[in-house]
């Protein structure tokens, strides 16, 4: 995301980043808002092996089709304009296949790996596109198709028609197809809630931890805060639905949960309860920031119980 013209304008990333977490999209607006304040973790030598594995597979595709004699335009430019105006006018032009085409409406902005040329009326005459994506998995993720959904949308601007499909060229050069009104409903509910939660945005709000979420880039900074505020996602295996009811029962830290009293609370079933106790106990404990369960409980059959 970044600023043009004092608005905020998205990228289809930042919607696959979303699905993982709430927090990277948040973190991501603060680091705009607040430059410098919280340095990003560094890409990983496995994260950028991956990146130049990626850029090979596009690239190996791309060869794939030049030396099946197709007809394939690069409209890559460094200035964002010309890069539109290439790939419009690719478009109108009828190219059969468009490299790297910008796209964009009033919110978002996206570069398709490629775009395709297929019949069917549309404003640029009886044909129109559809996006292509080349992907390293050997299997379609769902964030790839909320990707090509968002590249579909922002064609149907362009040539007034939607894509009737979305295309995949996985790691195995195997080439999968998936009908666009499959997930455009889903798209676009995500789309409304990152949108909602940046126009929301408060320097002072961060999301909560569900315990189940990938940080990205910014997992050291996620870590630090998960164990300044004591969050519950911290005792191993506990989910955000059991999260939410301790929360309602208010048991909001781990700290809470290893020393409450109570032995039940509504809608969890008490030997869940008693686990998630235990567990926050024996992750304290081994900090030492608690005593051994023994030490706790009067009756010794009962810490025996406690710690089988």
């Amino acid at each position: 995301m970044f600023y043009q013209e004092n608005k905020l304008i998205f990228s289809p990333s930042d919607l696959t980043k979303f699905i993982e977490s709430e927090f990277i999209t948040w973190m991501d607006r603060y680091n705009i808002e607040h430059p410098a304040e919280v340095q990003p973790d560094e890409d990983d030598e496995t994260m950028k092996l991956l990146q130049r594995k990626g850029i090979k597979h596009e690239e190996e595709f791309f060869d794939e089709l030049v030396k099946a004699g197709l007809d394939i335009v690069d409209v890559k430019n460094e200035d964002k304009e010309k890069h539109f105006k290439a790939t419009t006018e690719a478009m109108k032009e009828g190219r059969e296949i468009i490299f790297q085409g910008a796209l964009k409406d009033e919110r978002f902005i996206g570069f398709a790996d490629f775009l395709f040329k297929v019949p069917g009326d549309s404003e640029l005459g009886d044909y129109h596109y559809e996006p292509w994506d080349t992907k390293l998995a050997l299997k379609a993720k769902p964030y790839f198709l909320v990707q090509l959904a968002c590249y579909a949308d922002m064609l149907q601007r362009i040539q007034g028609v939607l894509p009737r499909k979305v295309h995949v060229v996985l790691g195995d050069k195997k080439k999968e197809s998936f009908r666009t009104e499959d997930f455009l409903y889903y798209y676009r509910n995500l789309r409304k809630s990152l949108i909602n939660q940046q126009e929301n945005w408060s320097k002072d709000c961060p999301p909560d931890f569900t315990g189940a979420e990938e940080f990205g880039r910014w997992t050291s900074h996620a870590e630090k805060l998960i164990e300044e505020w004591d969050h519950l996602c911290q005792v191993a295996n506990i989910k955000s639905t059991q999260i939410n009811k301790l929360s309602n029962a208010g048991i909001d830290t781990m700290t809470a949960l290893a020393r409450t009293e109570l032995t039940s609370i509504p809608k969890l079933q008490m030997k869940t309860f008693a686990t998630l106790k235990k567990q926050a106990h024996l992750q304290m404990q081994s900090k030492g920031l608690e005593k051994p369960l023994y030490e706790l409980v009067e009756n010794v059959e009962e810490a025996k119980g406690l710690s089988r």
